[in-house]
Formats: structure tokens, sequence, C-alpha cells
């Protein structure tokens, strides 16, 4: 898993970088990314009884931050552990949690962010990557 992550990311990050006139040293000094590991605390996400949805976001976003930084990239996450971000007594943690987050991702104003997420469908014919961008985005065209 870990071996075919890093090969997904230095494709992508090879290709950003050769279809990018990059004068530095590295393709992303400087760049400001946010990594969301999707779900978190009680909100564990998908499961297929063995693996648990958060804990692999959590892992995935470590290792793509490892990734990130060597190519010095200055990287921020929404969350580091096991933990939603919603407060104690509100009466929907779902759309806190969410709050949160957004207000975290807005604070460091991030040239790129990236939220981890394993969805699952009832039909085993549906698989793949799904990128969610809001305009036409180099990094999503890659994935």
């Amino acid at each position: 898993m870990k071996r075919l992550i890093y090969i997904i990311f230095t494709i992508l990050i090879a290709t950003s970088c050769s279809t990018v006139n990059v004068k530095a040293k590295k393709c992303l000094d400087e760049s400001i990314i946010v990594i969301d590991p999707g779900h978190g605390g009680k909100d564990n996400g998908a499961s297929n009884g063995v693996l648990v949805e958060d804990e692999l976001n959590l892992e995935i976003s470590l290792l793509i931050s490892d990734y990130l930084i060597k190519e010095g990239a200055i990287v921020y996450f929404t969350r580091t552990g096991d933990y939603d971000l919603s407060k104690e007594n509100v009466s929907n943690k779902k759309k806190d949690d969410l709050k949160e987050r957004l207000k975290i991702i807005n604070n460091y104003k991030p040239d790129l962010f990236i939220s981890i997420h394993m969805n699952t469908y009832p039909s085993s014919n549906i698989n793949g990557a799904q990128a969610f961008y809001y305009h036409d985005d180099l990094l999503a065209n890659c994935i």
C-alpha cells in the first residue's frame, strides 16, 4: 500500500513539475498544502470489518505529507490523530466538524487542498479514484 501511494504521488508530482516552468530547486517550494484526512473520532467512515477508513485516511495523509515536504511544500493538516473537530455540545456533530475543517483550511489559505477518503459502493463494479475540483486543475486532471 505504501509503495503504491508513493508511486502514484511520484507520478503526479513529476507530471505537475514537468508541465510547469519551475525555476526553484524543488517543484513545490513554499507551496502551502492542507491535507484533510477524512473522518476521525467516532466517525470511522467506511469499513470492511478489518480496515477502517479514518485510520487509512490518516496513514495515507502522513505518507503524502512526507513526500510533499521533501519536495519543498509547507504542509498542514485538519487532524493528526483519531478525533473529529466538532465541539462537545452541538446538536449536529458532523456539520460542526465540517465547519471546523473549513476554518482550518481558510486560515492557512492553501495553494492546494487535498481531502483523503475511501468511498464504498454497494455495487462492486464501481471503483477507482475520484477528483473533485472547482475549476480546471492540473493535479485533478492528473488524478
